[in-house]
C-alpha cells in the first residue's frame, strides 16, 4: 500500500512536470490562451486592462529608475565604469558597436513590438485578436504611442542597449583572458554562468574585435563564424533578459492569463455548462481558463519577474556586486519615491527608506506582500502599522477592490464613486475622474492635468 502511494506520487510529479512543459511550449507557440478571442468576456477583460494600463502608466518611468543599478549589480561598478567611461572617449567605435549588437540580438524592437509594456505590464496573449469595434480597437492601438508618451520604451530601449554592450564587453575580454591563461576563477565561473565553454571562449577570442579604452568591442560583422555569431547572440538576447528583468514565459503563472488546470470530472463538467460558458469559462482537456482571472495580476509581471531575476540571483551569489547593487537599487528607489510623491518631504526618514526598498524591487514579491497587507487591511496591518505610522496613503475599500480584484476593478470602482458618491466633495470627485483618464497621469504633466480638473471637471460635480 505503501509502495502503491509512492508510485502514485511520482506519476504525480511526473504529470506536473508534463503539464508546464506543454505550457511552456503553447506559450511559445502562441497556443495558450483558449478562450475564445471574440468571446464578451474576453473583450471586457482586454478593454478594461487597456483603459488601466492608460490610465495609470504616467508614472511608470520614475517607477523604473532602480533598472539603472541592474548592471551595476550583475557586472560589478569597475567594468560599468569601464564601458560607460570609454564610450564618452571614441563615439564612432561605440556607434558602431551598437550597431552590431541590435544585429546580433534581435530583442532591441522596443518601438516595434511595445516590449517595454509587457516588462510592465501583462495584457494577455490575445490582445487585439478577434472581433473588435472600433473603440476597442482604438485602445489597443494607443499602448504603443502610451508607453512612448511616459517614456518606458525609450528608457528601456536604452537601458537594453547599456547592458547589452558591457555583457558584450565581458564576453570579449574574459574570453581573451581565458586563452592566454590569465583569468580568475571568478570570471571563468561568471562566462560558465553565460553559456561559454572553454571552447567557444577560445573560439571568440580568436574572432576580430577592437578595443576603445579599457573597452572591448565585438566586430560582429567580421566574424566568420556563423554558429558562434548565433550563440553570442542568445547568449546576449539572455543576459539583457535577466540583468533588466524583462519578464519572459517561464516568470508567467498560469492564472495571469486566467488558466487553471482541472482535474476533477465533476469540475470538468461543471465548467462545460451553459452557466459556466456564459460567465466566461472555456475548457480543453484539463486546462480551463477565464480571462477575467487574469485582471488581480495585471501589474504584478515586474515584481513577479523581479523574485527570480534579482533575490533568487542575488542569493545564488551570481551577480558580482550584489549587495553594492542592492544599495544603488534601493538609492534609486529613493529617488523614484522622491520624484513620484509630493508630500516625501513630510515623511521622517525611515518612512522613505521602508519606501525607498519597495520602490526598488530589490526583493521583488517579497517587499510587495508587506504592502498588499497595509492595502487589504485599509493600514490597521503591515510594516508600516507595524513601526507605528500611518498608511502610505489614506485607505478606503476601494484598495481591497483594487489589490484583490486588479487595478482595473479598482479604476472602475473609482469612476462609479466619482459619479454616485454624494458625499465625497467635488474636489475628490474631480480627482478620482481625473486619475482615471488616458494620459492624463503623465508626470511630466502633472500640473497641467491638475489644472485641467480645477477648472472643468470639479465644476461639473458642484
Amino acid at each position: 500500500k505503501k509502495l502503491n502511494k509512492e508510485i502514485e506520487a511520482h506519476f504525480n510529479r511526473l504529470e506536473r512536470y508534463l503539464d508546464n512543459h506543454r505550457d511552456v511550449r503553447d506559450r511559445v507557440l502562441n497556443q495558450f490562451d483558449i478562450a475564445n478571442p471574440s468571446g464578451i468576456s474576453t473583450r471586457i477583460t482586454e478593454g478594461l486592462r487597456n483603459w488601466t494600463s492608460l490610465a495609470y502608466s504616467g508614472m511608470f518611468l520614475l517607477s523604473s529608475l532602480p533598472d539603472a543599478a541592474r548592471p551595476m549589480m550583475s557586472y560589478g561598478f569597475r567594468n560599468m565604469v569601464d564601458v560607460v567611461g570609454a564610450k564618452y572617449f571614441d563615439m564612432s567605435a561605440w556607434k558602431y558597436a551598437t550597431k552590431e549588437l541590435q544585429e546580433v540580438s534581435g530583442i532591441f524592437a522596443d518601438m516595434v513590438n511595445n516590449s517595454g509594456m509587457r516588462r510592465v505590464v501583462d495584457q494577455g496573449d490575445m490582445a487585439g485578436m478577434g472581433k473588435r469595434t472600433a473603440f476597442e480597437r482604438g485602445l489597443q492601438t494607443l499602448q504603443g504611442p502610451a508607453y512612448l508618451a511616459n517614456l518606458l520604451t525609450p528608457w528601456t530601449y536604452k537601458m537594453k542597449q547599456w547592458t547589452g554592450l558591457i555583457a558584450q564587453h565581458l564576453i570579449v575580454k574574459y574570453s581573451v583572458d581565458l586563452a592566454n591563461g590569465t583569468i580568475s576563477k571568478a570570471n571563468r565561473t561568471m562566462l560558465s554562468n553565460m553559456g561559454i565553454d572553454e571552447r567557444a571562449a577560445r573560439r571568440i577570442a580568436s574572432m576580430p574585435y577592437q578595443r576603445s579604452g579599457k573597452a572591448y568591442l565585438m566586430n560582429v560583422t567580421d566574424w566568420d563564424d556563423e554558429p558562434l555569431k548565433d550563440l553570442v547572440g542568445t547568449i546576449l538576447t539572455r543576459e539583457i533578459e535577466r540583468v533588466m528583468i524583462l519578464p519572459n514565459v517561464g516568470d508567467k503563472p498560469n492564472i495571469m492569463s486566467g488558466v487553471f488546470r482541472v482535474k476533477n470530472p465533476a469540475v470538468k463538467k461543471a465548467l462545460d455548462s451553459d452557466l459556466a460558458k456564459l460567465f466566461g469559462f472555456t475548457r480543453v482537456g484539463d486546462r480551463a481558463q477565464n480571462p477575467a482571472f487574469g485582471l488581480p495580476f495585471q501589474f504584478l509581471a515586474w515584481p513577479i519577474a523581479a523574485t527570480a531575476k534579482v533575490g533568487a540571483e542575488a542569493l545564488q551569489r551570481r551577480d558580482a556586486a550584489a549587495f553594492y547593487g542592492a544599495m544603488a537599487m534601493i538609492g534609486f528607489g529613493y529617488i523614484s519615491g522622491w520624484t513620484k510623491d509630493p508630500g516625501w518631504s513630510d515623511r521622517t526618514l525611515e518612512q522613505q527608506i521602508i519606501r525607498a526598498v519597495e520602490l526598488s524591487g530589490v526583493a521583488g514579491m517579497v517587499t510587495d506582500v508587506p504592502l498588499m497587507i497595509e492595502e487589504m487591511s485599509m493600514g490597521n496591518y503591515g510594516l508600516r502599522a507595524m513601526l507605528g505610522y500611518d498608511s502610505l496613503y489614506p485607505r478606503d475599500e476601494g484598495d481591497i477592490i483594487g489589490r484583490v480584484g486588479g487595478a482595473s476593478l479598482g479604476l472602475a470602482n473609482d469612476v462609479s464613486k466619482a459619479l454616485f458618491d454624494d458625499e465625497l466633495r467635488a474636489s475628490e470627485r474631480g480627482a478620482l475622474v481625473r486619475r482615471s483618464m488616458p494620459f492624463a497621469g503623465l508626470f511630466y504633466m502633472r500640473d497641467i492635468s491638475k489644472w485641467g480638473q480645477r477648472n472643468f471637471i470639479n465644476p461639473l460635480f458642484e
